[in-house]
Formats: structure tokens, sequence, C-alpha cells
């Protein structure tokens, strides 16, 4: 089996349920304490899990709260998959299209539509949902997405979202084995102090390979 390295995002509309879906897919909390008291993603988090192949995924939550727009814009630099979590019982919301336009702008290469709460509505309901959901996403970035639907909370076909992730990352191989060699390119998600240490930097490698003691220019 051929490996690969991939990072995907979780966006959407604040309260849409991202963060649960990262817990369920993946079994890791990425909200700190604060944010779990206010009940609002405010900074990146970072989870990841396993394709089934021996491949780590990992998995980047990013705030939905306009507030926190550049938090977001930060955290969808060089993924490979966006998910767009949209919440069954609230539907299309101003910050979805926000959301969305942003992914277009940033030329994110693969979308999947992830219905979260599904739980809350009835079949009918869903299956109405999922046609305007389809047709709003069509118009907002022209692409046509797959679109699945699961309650983080009961567990509800997170087994299906999982393999539609794993089915949309297939020709990852493929296109990572060229980008290697090519020069290296960091994207900086995160900067922060350390004590002892001094500023310290993480980031998403777009490309090619880094090693102890390479010297990196700052764009």
């Amino acid at each position: 089996m051929t490996s690969y390295r991939a990072v995907i995002g979780l966006a959407g509309h604040v309260d849409h349920g991202k963060t649960l879906l990262i817990k369920a897919l993946t079994g890791i909390t990425t909200a700190r304490a604060h944010e779990q008291a206010i009940g609002m993603t405010q900074d990146l988090g970072f989870a990841h899990f396993d394709d089934g192949q021996g491949n780590t995924i990992g998995v980047i939550d990013v705030p939905g709260h306009e507030r926190y727009i550049r938090n977001m814009v930060a955290g969808l630099w060089s993924l490979d998959l966006v998910l767009l979590v949209i919440a069954a019982d609230e539907g299309w919301m101003p910050m979805t299209g926000d959301h969305l336009r942003l992914l277009k702008a940033m030329g994110v290469p693969r979308l999947l539509v992830c219905i979260n709460k599904c739980d809350l509505v009835s079949p009918d309901e869903l299956a109405l949902l999922e046609e305007s959901l389809l047709e709003q996403v069509m118009d907002e970035s022209g692409m046509v997405p797959d679109i699945v639907s699961v309650s983080a909370k009961t567990g509800a076909n997170m087994a299906a979202l999982h393999t539609a992730i794993v089915r949309q990352l297939a020709d990852l191989p493929a296109s990572q084995a060229a980008r290697e060699q090519s020069a290296p390119r960091l994207y900086v998600d995160r900067v922060f102090t350390a004590n002892g240490t001094g500023t310290v930097l993480t980031g998403t490698l777009q490309q090619g390979r880094l090693k102890v003691g390479d010297k990196l220019r700052l764009y």
C-alpha cells in the first residue's frame, strides 16, 4: 500500500459541532479548557487518526466565529481536504457561505460537505437539506461535493465519514511524490514563546523535505 501524508481541516458556522465531530472521528478533544468553558473554539486545534492502511491523517479544527476569521484562515493553508460542516437543524448560515468563499479563494483542492446533528431532523428534512446544500455549494464554488450526514453526538454514520475522507485522499500518493522533489515550503500555522527556548514556530510542510540544520527564509 502506497503511503502518504495528509492534513484535513474542518470549517463552518460557529456551534455546528466541528470540535465534537473531531472527537468522534479521532478520539481527541481539540478544545482547550477555556474554550470548553465558553463553548467556542478561538484558536487552531490539532488531532489525528489512522486511515486503516497505516497512514496518519492530521486534522485541524478552525474557529467558526467571525471574530476569529484570521485564525481560521491561518489553519486552511496547504490542506489536502476541507470538511464544510453544517448543522442539520440550522442549515446554511451566513458564515457557512463566508467560509466556503474563503476556501475557494485559497485554492483548497478537495471539499467534502458534512451535515452534522442529523439526529435532530427527520429523514425527509435531511433529504431536502442535502439537495439544497448541494445546489448552494455548487453555486458558491463551482465544485460538486460529496455529502455525508452524521451525528457526532450519537456516532451515527461516522464510519461512512471516515470512508469518504479516505476515498477523497486516494490520489495523494502520486501528487506527493512530485511535491517531495520540489524545494521545501513550510506554512507557519502558529507562533508562540516558550520559557527557556524563545520563539517557536509550528507549521505544515507543503512540499519538499527539511532536516536539522537547514536554513529557511521567512516570506
